[in-house]
């Protein structure tokens, strides 16, 4: 057995191996306080021929029993993987994919299991160390151990954020995974920090995650390296023999400003250059080769000359194009064009009742404001497969509800349940920020009053040596030619979430300072058009949104409210065309369609919760008339009017009165008139 203690954050990450799944090519289980995380890797000891990519997969999966729970619905285990399991299993993956080599092609399977949870761990930082200690431990060709960090913000100051509670309750959240020689991958939530805010919390996030790396290495980087065969020679000699036949043919094709056209012409190239390859050529391999001959013209282009595939300089954003009001049943919607990417967004408000449940290990909870991302084979001019959502959409969705989410309006102040949809119908990079600028401006036109606007431009990077080059928008080739994909979201006041990719660990300081000043100055821009299409959300909601109210009922009160077997509040129900939802303590929403419903059953709920008192005034129905005595109705309380045989009234009519006394032991009121009609 294997133990290694390293000591993090007032706390102990303890890493063993030895004990469980000893069949596995590697297993460790993390545990960090009572959080218990079983890490294991398996690799086929040989390549698939027909390989068309690196088979990496990540699993990681939650067990209810973990938390001493059963899964919530009718089927009592767990079925399908949850968001929150998708976004841990992307994380995962985004940090150790960048380690394995080029060439490398044999399948390999991470799972990571939590077997016992602690609400005052997180499950990230843990999980993400086993999986580094059992990748070395399989002898696998990875470069180093990798470590992570979380890293938010406690009155002014830089500090770890260990558990769930931490998180909640910092403005911002950072989390960080690395290597010794560099950065990974990021991935934050803030509300409107600074570029120089956010860059100084990767930065020491990079820095605090060091003593877990060497702790990783000290104790699972001495483990013998398995076979395994290296296709990176191979590819070498597959990109020399292309660039020698269609280096030049590449480098006009990647001259073409119109997409369609260029991707017309490379299709044809990449044909032709499959055909100078050997026939048994690993797919994967040749796929490789093709696209690192590619990139040499189109790097080198924008290393020396600063031009890029679309002839802009390194700083422009593409051109924009939006329009609101484009769908006349939704109760919002917006188009959003940057360049040759699309998305249609659109919003829909319902009562809050209808929030998503979210049912989890920690216990879950309600969701209010559900955003979800589309992105069809057809917006990249394919004909593709359509099912399930796919983890790539489950995690640019995240990203997207991430960037908008801290701008919503809190619930007591507008009574909402929101859910927001983006159909990316043209993708030529980052749909993702393009989703957050088109939900916004979906959320304005449903008359959403956002704290303030959203936008989002991704930023790419080249890199050859010491020379560097960071773009600005990048294109969907950009990003698969390029070293970095940092997508940056917020206000113009600062940043609400960001997402950066690397294929290359590196800490360069002022290559990240210029990419967020850089990516500060486009959304800027892309703001400033954002603004002239909606200068601000709409002041009503859309006629085809219910109208919700929200009352408070005194909790001795809900009784009267909701009557015998219900009958008060099935009626008001059907009287007004409304739903009438009571919690707990009272608060009580109305919804219904038409705002005069609405009003009509609050005013109907205040009648009942009315205690008259003397002095109240105000208009009174007539009920019955016993000569000098009339019977009065005054807010659903009754009472009598004296002294009155020449007043001329009829049962029906409203006359309008002051209540003059109460009499609580007889329980009788007594009123006076206030304007005499005779």
């Amino acid at each position: 057995m294997k133990k290694q203690h390293i000591e993090f954050s007032g706390g102990t990450i303890l890493l063993e191996s030895g004990y469980l799944a000893r069949r596995a090519d590697g297993a460790v289980m993390a545990k960090y306080g009572k959080t218990h995380i079983l890490c294991t890797v398996c690799f086929k000891k040989k390549v698939d021929a027909g390989a068309g990519f690196f088979p990496l997969s990540v699993h990681y999966q939650e067990r209810f029993y973990a938390a001493g729970r059963i899964p919530g619905g009718f089927f009592k285990r767990e079925g399908r993987p949850s968001e929150r399991e998708i976004i841990i299993s992307r994380l995962i993956d985004r940090s150790i994919r960048p380690l394995f080599p080029e060439g490398f092609l044999h399948e390999v399977q991470v799972v990571c299991t939590l077997v016992s949870y602690d609400p005052d761990f997180c499950v990230e930082t843990p999980a993400l160390l086993g999986t580094s200690a059992a990748l070395l431990q399989a002898g696998l060709p990875v470069a180093g151990a990798v470590g992570a960090v979380r890293v938010g913000m406690s009155d002014g100051d830089l500090v770890p954020l260990v558990s769930p509670k931490d998180i909640e309750e910092s403005s911002m959240d950072v989390f960080v995974s690395g290597t010794k020689d560099g950065i990974l991958m990021v991935e934050a939530s803030a509300q409107e920090h600074s570029e120089e805010e956010m860059l100084k919390a990767i930065l020491q996030a990079y820095e605090w995650m060091q003593p877990l790396v060497d702790g990783v290495q000290e104790k699972f980087g001495d483990a013998p390296s398995a076979e395994w065969e290296d296709f990176g020679p191979v590819k070498a000699g597959y990109v020399a023999t292309i660039l020698k036949g269609l280096a030049e043919d590449f480098d006009e094709a990647y001259a073409l400003s119109d997409k369609k056209e260029r991707d017309a012409r490379l299709g044809v190239l990449r044909a032709q250059a499959a055909e100078l390859l050997p026939e048994d050529a690993i797919p994967a391999v040749a796929s490789s080769a093709i696209g690192a001959a590619e990139a040499k013209g189109v790097r080198a282009r924008v290393i020396n000359d600063k031009r890029r595939i679309d002839g802009r300089d390194l700083s422009t954003v593409r051109p924009l194009d939006m329009s609101t009001q484009v769908l006349p049943s939704a109760h919002g919607s917006a188009i959003f064009e940057r360049g040759a990417t699309q998305v249609l967004a659109a919003t829909t408000l319902c009562n809050v009742v209808d929030s998503q449940i979210i049912d989890t290990v920690d216990g879950g909870g309600k969701q209010r404001f559900m955003l979800h991302y589309n992105f069809p084979p057809f917006s990249v001019g394919e004909a593709g497969r359509l099912g399930a959502t796919g983890r790539r959409e489950i995690g640019h969705g995240r990203l997207a509800w991430k960037s908008v989410a801290p701008m919503l309006p809190k619930e007591s102040e507008f009574p909402y349940a929101v859910r927001c949809v983006s159909e990316v119908l043209s993708s030529d990079g980052s749909s993702s920020m393009a989703t957050v600028c088109g939900v916004t401006l979906a959320l304005m036109d449903a008359g959403v009053p956002l704290s303030a606007p959203v936008a989002g431009v991704a930023m790419g990077l080249v890199k050859e040596g010491k020379k560097t080059a960071v773009l600005t928008d990048i294109l969907g080739d950009e990003d698969s030619l390029g070293d970095m994909d940092f997508k940056v979201a917020g206000t113009a006041k600062g940043v609400t979430a960001l997402q950066m990719d690397l294929k290359i660990p590196f800490v360069d300081k002022s290559i990240l300072k210029n990419a967020l000043a850089d990516a500060h100055k486009a959304r800027a821009h892309i703001l400033k058009a954002m603004h002239k299409e909606m200068p601000k959300a709409r002041k009503e909601v859309h006629e085809t949104a219910p109208a919700i109210r929200i009352i408070k009922v005194p909790r001795d009160a809900i009784g009267r409210v909701v009557g015998s077997g219900g009958r008060v509040i099935k009626s008001l129900t059907a009287d007004h065309g409304v739903q009438i939802d009571i919690g707990q303590d009272g608060t009580t929403t109305i919804s219904g369609m038409g705002h005069a419903n609405v009003s009509a059953a609050a005013d109907a709920i205040d009648a009942i919760l009315y205690e008259p008192k003397k002095g109240d005034q105000g208009s009174a129905c007539v009920k019955k008339i016993f000569g000098d005595k009339i019977l009065l109705d005054f807010k659903g309380c009754f009472g009598v009017l004296t002294g009155v045989e020449d007043l001329d009234v009829s049962v029906g009519d409203e006359v309008d009165v002051r209540i003059d006394k109460v009499d609580k032991v007889k329980d009788k009121i007594y009123f006076v008139l206030v304007n005499d009609k005779t």
